[in-house]
Formats: structure tokens, sequence, C-alpha cells
């Protein structure tokens, strides 16, 4: 019964972060994007492994390009280093997440994926469909591509519920606090993984966004 608690309250968590990625899906103009998503050349190349798993130039380079065409005041290194911080929180958590055996199984995760394929598959679903082309996919398949995404952000959701099992915290704790004790509890988390890195460039922004991030005192996941 916790595990299933743990799994809908995550879920509830989730639901704004991975809502408000399909709403943006919906909002793109056909064709908008296609070069950002199109593959090119380099991007199979792995700059950085966390605890075992690779992180690709292509996993760098897309996000960072996303967040320019969005944001004309953003340098190409500034995007950068925002993305590769976070690749690096995501994979980091994800480790933790299926080392304390937090990840969902593949029914409730596609459970939680129908209603967002209802509606893109649904007649106000139209943006939405153009999006999934413009990123090379078909509609029919991708909702089978995005699973393994899904299963991510579901599984993470999962390690932030323990988050306030695993830090005390005084029952009349204000909300700064708990903000603050979150912070400290995935900064953790992340500064204890393992990381090899094969790219110069992309280590350097790294080790700066962490140590910008510290001495803000708020996770990346806040800007």
């Amino acid at each position: 019964m916790k595990r299933t608690l743990a799994f809908l309250r995550s879920v509830v968590a989730l639901a704004l972060v991975v809502g408000a990625t399909i709403v943006g899906a919906t909002l793109a103009q056909p064709g908008q994007y296609g070069h950002i998503y199109a593959q090119a050349e380099g991007d199979d190349a792995v700059v950085a492994v966390v605890e075992g798993e690779n992180i690709t130039l292509g996993q760098v380079r897309k996000p960072a390009e996303f967040r320019r065409s969005n944001d004309s005041t953003m340098t190409e290194s500034e995007a950068k280093q925002i993305t590769i911080l976070v690749l690096v929180e995501d994979t980091a958590l994800w480790a933790e997440a299926k080392q304390r055996k937090l990840v969902p199984t593949d029914e409730e995760v596609r459970a939680y994926m129908q209603p967002h394929k209802e509606a893109c598959l649904g007649p106000q679903g139209e943006e939405c469909r153009r999006h999934i082309e413009d990123m090379g996919q078909t509609v029919a398949n991708y909702w089978d591509t995005a699973l393994s995404v899904y299963k991510k952000g579901l599984a993470i959701g999962n390690l932030y519920v323990t988050m306030y099992e695993d830090v005390e915290l005084a029952e009349d704790a204000d909300i700064e606090t708990t903000i603050q004790a979150r912070e400290r509890y995935l900064r953790s988390i992340r500064d204890d993984a393992e990381i090899t890195w094969n790219d110069n460039e992309l280590k350097e922004l790294y080790d700066r966004a962490v140590a910008e991030d510290n001495n803000r005192g708020t996770s990346s996941r806040d800007h």
C-alpha cells in the first residue's frame, strides 16, 4: 500500500511537469523545430557517463537549441550549461530511483500516459500530432518510444516522495524550510554521482553550473 500511495502521489506531482511538456508541444507550429530534432553529425558521441549511463552530444544539443529558440537573449554557452546540469541531475536521480526499486511497471506508466495519448489522438490534438511528426516520428510509434521517458519521470517523482521520509522535518516546518531540505536532498544525490567526462567544455560548464547552483541555494529545476 505504501508503494501504491507513493506512486499516486508522484503522479500528481509530475502531472504539472509532464503536462507542461505536452502543452508546450501542442503550441509548436508545424516545422518550427524540425532542424533541432533532426539528427546532426556527432550527436551519438558520448560526452559523459553518469552512474554507468551515457549522455550523448545530441541529448545536450537538442534541448539547448530548443531553449535558445524560445529565448533570444540566451547564449549558446548558457543554454548548454543549464542543459548539462539538468541532464546529469536527471540521470543521477534515475540511477538512485532504480537502486531503491522505485521504478513503476510498464503497465502503470501506460495507464498514466493513456489520457495524454487520447488527447493527442483526439479532435483537439492536431498540433500535438504535428509536433510528433516534426520530431521525425510517426504518431503510431511515438507513444511506445515515449514510454521510457515517462517511466524515468515517474520514477524520479517516486524518489521525490521518499525525500519526505528520508529528511527529518518538524511537523510544523514552513514551506521555505521544506523546499530547502528538498534541495539539499537532491543535491546530495547529484553531487555523489559517479561521472566520467569525455568533453572538457561540457565538464567546465557543468562545474560552473554546480558552483552557481550551490551558491544560489536553489535547484536548477526552479529556473
